[in-house]
């Protein structure tokens, strides 16, 4: 990849990232222009975090009900869950609007999580496997779309945390083997 574009309909933003340049938003409502760096003071613990989850399902709805050891680490300090979507789950750690950013249960699509995937990269977020392997968007594209052409509805799929302190990924990674 050489960079990708994302688009936030619910904020009104445009998110960017180049090979060459820096990641930016684009603020159709107020107006304003920024780099995302994954925000001024990045949290090393749950405790109090802000964390991203698709939750649009019913499913992974309750998987994340049963990580109760990952809840109740977000629990502490008055830490929230937040509603995300798409590709943003990730890129609003990236803009600092979020701590972290999970899924585990069904995953993303790769070709979905991409556009997240390497503007989280370039503003310098961790983002992990569940095996605390680092993702890459260097993809075998050939694999990609030979399982998508072989079941459009089971396309190959990208599990991942993505925070800007690593130490809180490999946290999250922990909890979320129990």
């Amino acid at each position: 990849m050489i960079c990708a574009v994302e688009g936030d309909i619910f904020f009104d933003r445009l998110y960017w990232a180049s090979r060459g340049g820096y990641p930016e938003c684009l603020d159709f409502i107020t107006h304003s222009w920024f780099r995302l760096d994954g925000g001024n003071a990045p949290k090393s613990s749950l405790a109090g975090a802000r964390v991203n989850v698709l939750t649009t399902k019913v499913d992974r709805f309750r998987a994340l009900s049963e990580q109760t050891d990952l809840l109740n680490a977000i629990r502490e300090a008055d830490g929230r869950v937040n509603l995300s979507w798409g590709s943003n789950t990730i890129i609003q750690v990236a803009a600092g609007y979020a701590d972290a950013a999970i899924e585990f249960a069904k995953c993303f699509a790769t070709y979905d999580v991409l556009p997240g995937l390497y503007i989280g990269l370039k503003t310098g977020l961790t983002i992990l496997d569940l095996s605390g392997e680092p993702l890459t968007t260097h993809l075998d594209i050939d694999t990609i779309f030979a399982a998508f052409r072989r079941d459009a509805r089971h396309p190959q799929r990208t599990p991942f945390v993505a925070t800007k302190d690593p130490a809180l990924a490999q946290q999250i990674i922990r909890l979320l083997k129990k």
